[in-house]
């Protein structure tokens, strides 16, 4: 056989062996192709946004009222609340005074009401619509405002009905745009920072740090602790530089906030560190491990939302970001610099990243203990 088959074979063999190579050379690309499809809705009847909750406030009885909800309800886009009632409670129309509180504790985002003078005739210049929302993302509330639209031109009322749009839930804020992104910006950067320092536990050692550093009286848990609390410190360091960065580079607001900011960046960077020290002891060498990062980062991120809309998935895809630290981090970000929750709100969101953290620690830890890393 020539050298040059041979030399070739060597390579295929190595591929082949080298797990996190193997992970970076097909399952990224196959996954991602598959995210992308499903989110730009590829081989889909219907490609848009889906199943975004809108709330409709109708008068009963007013038929061009009813067509409207109707036409409503047939776009696939909208998933539609015309009632409350809750538990044992009876169901009933739902009503203008119901529907703002509602949207502020985050029941649905966005919410029609049609005035009682909706009708199909000699309608006056000063009849118009409602459009209520909570601002989650300016995308968002855009496609709405459009498909409202759609619905209104679908019934030859577009010309003649003005929309008014009413921001429920969310104060004065200083660049909008910039202020939505950032957590997904920082998540990322702090995905690949943080994996790649609790990974370098194989490069320490091929070094043989952990022997010169075990002969001593310290036990193999107070450098698996160590590199958990450098982590918590380095992505709290990158956290405030991306942050800081955002306020003097596009107007961010963080100073009127830091105290909360401050709590959500000490869970996101926990369940960040912690998650990489899983990554290290499910991989067996560096190569894997760089693989695997780059696979679940990627696929956390998009899935997350740190690069689009969530609203725009599939609606089975909008329940699987939930189970990602990516979309909780951003939920986190989402909630002190958007919408200026109180500390009390927060709760929740604190909660699943601590729980988050406490059992990526827990795996990552037995598997540390039945591994071979000190040895």
């Amino acid at each position: 056989m020539p050298p040059i088959f041979v030399l070739l074979r060597k390579d295929f063999l190595l591929l082949r062996r080298d797990r996190g190579r193997l992970i970076l050379t097909f399952l990224v690309p196959l996954a991602m192709i598959y995210l992308f499809g499903q989110v730009f809705g590829v081989n889909r009847r219907d490609p848009g946004p889906n199943a975004i909750a809108l709330a409709v406030v109708a008068e009963e009885g007013n038929a061009k009222a009813a067509k409207l909800v109707a036409a409503l309800r047939a776009e696939t886009s909208f998933h539609l609340h015309t009632t409350v009632g809750r538990g044992k409670e009876p169901k009933r129309r739902m009503t203008e005074s119901d529907v703002r509180p509602l949207i502020r504790q985050g029941e649905f985002r966005f919410a029609v009401v049609i005035p009682t003078d909706f009708t199909g005739r000699e309608l006056s210049p000063a009849v118009h619509l409602k459009l209520l929302g909570n601002g989650r993302n300016t995308v968002e509330t855009q496609t709405v405002a459009g498909l409202l639209q759609k619905a209104l031109f679908a019934e030859t009322l577009s010309p003649l009905v003005r929309i008014d749009e009413e921001q429920v839930a969310v104060p004065e804020i200083r660049s909008p745009m910039a202020t939505q992104l950032v957590g997904g910006w920082a998540m990322q950067f702090l995905l690949f920072a943080l994996v790649a320092s609790a990974t370098s536990l194989f490069e320490e050692k091929d070094r043989g740090l952990f022997q010169r550093i075990l002969s001593g009286p310290i036990p193999p848990s107070a450098i698996l602790w160590s590199k958990f609390l450098y982590g918590i410190f380095l992505g709290l360091f990158q956290l405030a530089v991306l942050f800081v960065a955002g306020r003097l580079l596009f107007g961010i607001e963080i100073l009127n906030h830091l105290p909360r900011l401050a709590v959500v960046c000490v869970c996101a960077a926990a369940a960040c560190s912690a998650f990489g020290m899983l990554l290290a002891s499910l991989a067996k060498t560096s190569g894997m491990a760089q693989g695997l990062s780059a696979f679940s980062i990627l696929l956390m991120s998009a899935l997350g939302g740190a690069w689009f809309p969530v609203s725009f998935m599939p609606d089975f895809m909008q329940q699987l970001s939930r189970f990602t630290l990516v979309h909780w981090s951003i939920t986190g970000f989402r909630q002190v610099l958007w919408q200026h929750a109180p500390l009390q709100e927060l709760v929740p969101t604190i909660g699943i990243l601590v729980g988050t953290t406490i059992a990526l620690l827990s795996v990552a830890w037995w598997r540390f203990n039945r591994g071979r890393i000190f040895d």
